[in-house]
């Protein structure tokens, strides 16, 4: 035999061998191929014929190519045997042209000389003849030439095609029930080519050439009977044929006998697991699909485990000398080591090997068919043929394939693509380039750049192989091929290349680019594989992608709920955690026509410097716009940091996929995590342009100023609008009491044009912070104090506004506080009156200046590091009014709050001073009663004096609205004794005439209250009276412990004088 056919299977030694050939009686051309593959097709439909009366099926096998010298071989295997020849013709005229006579005639002429070539085993033929009909010419008289009109109209071909098939088994059938060689002395010794010599001089007449000759005709009646679907005769045909070749020492015939054995064996299996499965199927209502798999599979584990009994637990009904299937592998390893034997019957022992290891996949034995496919790879390996090792070391890869064994099926792929190009005088580099690239599954190269995220399989080899394809790329002069893989080289490969073949590739890369401009969309390459673009994420490697929130001043803000009430959902208890899966997205808010910013951290893995150009954002398909940039990094992870924009131009979801980049030449579109802006319709802009006055330090939004306690300072900001929408609502907020912020304009009217502006008045009072005694005693230890604050700017305008968004512009106050006037003490004095009272201040000037403080008496000048006391009147609050402790605390703060001015500097600010301890809150309160008291008619102003031993009258008279009634209205003489408690026990110095205590119980604004008393002075010295109108519980006792409504301040003193 001269060519192998290593698509062979055991099932084929159950087939008849059928030729189909088309014959050209002209130049061909493609139509005429298109109709004889689909003629083809149609033949091959009949793969398997039922033959009338007999219920047997018998299967086909057509081909369209048998070499002679495999023909030659048929009487050794009858499978290999050209038993039928059907021959397909075109007429390239009408039916009516003359001319088509004669291309029946040559078409004829054709078939015959093909029937003469495989005339030594042909059965039968038929002769097809597309483009006439049937007339009465001579060559339409045979039986064996059928004519149809075209395809379309070709219905009878299938039944043509049975009848043919059946005059072929009729044929065998024959032979099969031929019985002579029981009888005859005298056999016929079949042969191969290669035994032609050793027949010469054998003697015919001996036992042994006898039992040879009945051995192969037995064996050859075993093939027969396989291919009659008679698998029972064919085993005891082959297991005769065993016996006979091996007593006569046929070893050749043995091997073929026993591959017959286990083929025959193997087909009963194969019907018995088909028929279980039928039956089980017929007798169950179910899934069809499942139940065969499943029974299939059950069967095939039986026949593995050397089980005898059926799924019922029943016996299996086996063949007689079937063989088990571990007697299979003996058989198969036996015939294989008589193959050996003869150096002709290699083709035939490759082909064996390689049915028997199709047969051990498919029974999903790896091991076992592993063994057997070395065989093959020790005939590969000594076949001398070029194109014979290119076709075995492929059918390896298939098999390999099968078995699951992919790192070694692409390695004889590999090999097999190396002899397309090793010693060879043309070599074919498409071949070799479309085998190569067939090895990839198995070396675990992915071209998807999205399934290389980890590392895979054998760094050399796969480095070894991408860099096969790209030298094959360039030979078939695929420049947008090689890029692609040496893209994909540095992209997976990089970190194990070393310095010199990190700048040979990329070198490379840019020398390719150059010649060909990369395209950014997937390649197709010729065996329909199609490869994805390869994004140079690693060259340079980004870090860092960070998309920046918009400055607080830019950002767009709304309200949290919106308005909208959300109530609380019902809880229902479920054993499910029901969990949303989070969205990993990081979400930015942004502003029509602004612009956003992300980082990308840049490093450089290359021990060169890196040239990266057109840098730009990737985003959906939202209008924005993109700028792209340019970086140069040094070599070996040097970072570069840069600041790419986009800027959306219509509201909604702007999605920032990655950034795209050009390196060596190639446009890489690289995919990151995405990251959403929110856009939002346009906003106005507010800038501070000015600041005023001068010595306020301005950094951004924040201002920094150095005062004194108390000092007041204005600040002038002028803010501009820098956008192109108007500035239509303004409302500002101050987070510091001390800071008050105000403009000219009202804020219902305020409007600022685009490219408008507006004047800020923000005025800051710095307070006492708080200094400790000894910071303030030693000048050296005062520290300079920190107050802070802002102005909350609140506008928007456009469209953004409808949407319910703002912008908020804060202007952070820092204040630089250093100590000024400081209170050591306080103190009220008597009050001169109802409405007003004095307060004595104890002031300390502690700062570097002298300074000036206005009070209600007039100006006092304080030096630097000294003391003054300060009298100051502040006005009484009414009592009609309920005042809290708080009220009179600021009310006090208030009202002591003196201006004061630093003379060398012309510093202007008011008197700050903290915290001021307990309040009398009877001193800042008016009395709910006006007095009117007179003594002898006199109105009391200040002491009195008055006669001793004479009685003296006294005039009460009280005005006001009492919020309490039934009061009294007491009198009480007492004594003060200088700090002691005073003395009212002095009936013996001080005689009261008349009622001295009386009850108030109704008293009108408009209506006074008027009592009179008169008093006798006994004994010389000074007496005061207090008056005082007291609850109705306390009418006895106007002390000063006792609780009074009113009080007549101060109380009267009385001095006596004597009467000589």
């Amino acid at each position: 035999m001269s060519v192998a056919d290593y698509t062979q299977t055991v099932e084929d030694h159950c087939k008849i061998l059928i030729l189909v050939k088309p014959i050209s009686i002209g130049n061909g051309t493609k139509a005429t191929d298109f109709k004889f593959n689909r003629i083809l097709q149609m033949i091959n439909n009949l793969s398997m014929v039922t033959i009338p009366d007999e219920s047997r099926q018998i299967h086909i096998r057509y081909q369209r190519v048998v070499p002679l010298e495999n023909n030659d071989w048929g009487e050794f295997q009858a499978h290999r045997k050209v038993m039928g020849l059907v021959a397909v013709g075109f007429l390239t005229q009408l039916d009516t042209d003359p001319s088509t006579e004669t291309q029946v005639t040559k078409i004829v002429e054709l078939f015959d000389n093909l029937k003469e070539k495989y005339g030594a085993t042909l059965y039968n033929s038929r002769c097809i003849v597309i483009g006439q009909t049937a007339n009465q010419s001579n060559e339409q008289l045979r039986s064996d030439i059928l004519f149809y009109l075209s395809l379309d109209q070709s219905d009878s071909l299938d039944k043509d095609i049975r009848d043919f098939v059946s005059s072929i088994f009729w044929v065998l059938e024959s032979k099969n029930r031929d019985k002579s060689y029981e009888r005859s002395e005298r056999l016929p010794l079949l042969s191969v080519p290669i035994e032609k010599r050793d027949l010469v001089g054998m003697d015919t007449d001996s036992r042994s050439y006898k039992k040879k000759c009945l051995g192969r005709l037995r064996k050859n009646l075993g093939d027969v009977c396989l291919m009659l679907n008679l698998t029972q005769d064919a085993l005891i045909h082959y297991r005769t044929a065993v016996d006979l070749c091996k007593s006569c020492n046929d070893f050749l015939w043995l091997a073929g006998s026993l591959e017959g054995l286990c083929v025959a064996s193997l087909t009963s299996q194969s019907q018995m697991d088909e028929s279980s499965s039928l039956h089980r199927i017929a007798s169950f209502q179910g899934s069809a699909a499942g139940l065969l798999a499943v029974s299939n599979a059950r069967s095939h584990r039986n026949r593995l485990l050397g089980s005898t009994l059926t799924e019922g637990g029943l016996p299996v009904p086996k063949l007689k000398y079937e063989l088990s299937f571990d007697e299979i592998i003996d058989k198969y390893r036996e015939a294989l080591i008589h193959y050996k034997k003869f150096g002709g019957a290699q083709i035939i022992e490759t082909e064996a090997t390689v049915k028997a290891s199709r047969a051990l996949i498919e029974r999903n034995l790896r091991l076992e068919a592993s063994d057997f496919l070395h065989n093959v790879v020790s005939l590969a390996a000594s076949a001398t043929d070029e194109t014979e090792r290119l076709q075995r070391y492929n059918a390896l890869c298939a098999l390999y394939t099968q078995l699951g064994f992919h790192r070694k099926a692409a390695f004889f792929k590999r090999i097999a693509a190396i002899q397309c190009i090793q010693k060879c005088a043309r070599p074919s580099w498409n071949s070799f380039y479309n085998m190569s690239i067939e090895t990839t599954s198995g070396y675990r190269i992915k071209f998807d750049p999205k399934e290389c995220s980890q590392i895979d399989g054998w760094p050399s080899l796969q480095l070894k192989v991408l860099f096969e394809l790209i030298h094959a790329a360039r030979k078939i002069e695929r420049p947008d091929v090689a890029m692609r893989h040496l893209a994909l080289l540095l992209y997976t490969q990089l970190p194990r290349l070393g310095v010199a073949a990190q700048r040979e590739y990329t070198h490379l890369l840019a020398i390719l680019a150059k010649e060909h401009v990369a395209k950014s969309s997937a390649v197709a390459i010729d065996t329909g594989l199609i490869l994805p673009p390869v994004p140079l994420s690693n060259i340079p490697e980004a870090r860092v992608f960070r998309l920046l929130e918009l400055e607080p001043s830019l950002l767009p803000r709304t309200s949290k709920t919106g308005g909208k009430f959300e109530s609380t959902p019902v809880f229902i208890y479920s054993p499910m955690q029901l969990v949303k899966p989070k969205d990993k997205r990081t979400r930015v808010t942004c502003v029509r026509g602004c612009w956003c910013d992300v980082i990308v951290d840049f490093y450089n893995p290359l021990n060169q410097e890196l040239h990266v150009s057109n840098i730009s954002l990737l985003c959906n398909d939202l209008d924005a716009d993109c700028p792209s940039q340019s970086v140069v990094i040094a070599p070996i992870s040097t970072r570069a940091q840069l600041r790419l924009k986009v800027r959306p131009h219509r509201v909604g979801e702007l999605v920032v996929t990655g950034y795209q980049a050009t390196v060596f030449g190639v446009k890489s579109l690289v995919r990151l995590t995405s990251t959403t802006v929110c856009v939002v319709d346009r906003l106005p802009h507010l800038v501070v342009a000015t600041v005023t006055p001068n010595d306020v330090v301005v950094t951004s939004n924040r201002f920094t100023v150095a005062l004194l306690s108390g000092q007041m300072r204005d600040i002038i900001v002028h803010m501009v609008n820098q956008s192109d929408t108007a500035v239509e609502s303004f409302s500002i907020e101050t987070t510091n009491p001390s800071i008050e912020c105000s403009y000219t304009d009202c804020q219902s009217s305020v409007k600022i044009l685009p490219g408008g502006s507006i004047d800020l008045s923000v005025s800051i009072t710095a307070c006492d912070i708080g200094w400790s005694r000894s910071e303030l005693d030693d000048p050296k230890k005062v520290s300079l104090k920190s107050l802070g604050g802002s102005v909350k700017i609140i506008y928007s305008g456009g469209g953004g506004r409808v949407s319910g968004y703002y912008r908020l512009l804060e202007l952070d106050i820092d204040v630089t506080v250093s100590p000024s006037l400081i209170l050591t003490s306080w103190r009220f004095k008597p009050p001169r009156s109802p409405s007003v009272i004095d307060v004595e201040l104890d002031v300390d000037n502690v700062s570097k200046e002298d300074i000036e403080v206005r009070s209600s008496y007039g100006l006092i000048d304080i030096p630097t590091i000294q003391s003054r006391r300060v009298l100051h009147e502040i006005s009484r609050l009414k009592y009609s009014v309920c005042h809290s402790l708080s009220d009179l605390r600021d009310h006090l703060s208030r009202s002591i709050a003196l201006p004061w001015c630093d003379l060398s500097h012309n510093n202007h600010g008011v008197g700050v001073w903290g915290d001021l301890g307990q309040i009398e809150s009877s001193a800042l309160v008016q009395d709910p009663i006006s007095w009117d008291v007179t003594i002898n008619g006199t109105v009391v102003a200040g002491p009195v004096t008055v006669p001793l031993c004479e009685l003296v009258a006294m005039d009460i008279s009280i005005c006001g609205e009492l919020t309490q009634s039934d009061c009294w209205l007491s009198v009480l003489p007492y004594q003060d004794r200088l700090g002691s408690e005073p003395l009212s026990d002095i009936d013996q110095k001080l005689a009261m005439v008349g009622i001295a205590a009386t009850p108030i119980h109704h008293m009108l604004p408009v209506s006074p209250f008027v009592h009179r008393c008169h008093f006798l002075v006994l004994s010389p010295g000074v007496y005061y009276f207090r008056i005082a109108v007291t609850p109705n519980n306390e009418y006895s006792d106007c002390s000063e412990n006792s609780k009074t409504i009113s009080t007549f301040n101060p109380p009267i003193s009385i001095t006596t004088t004597s009467n000589t």
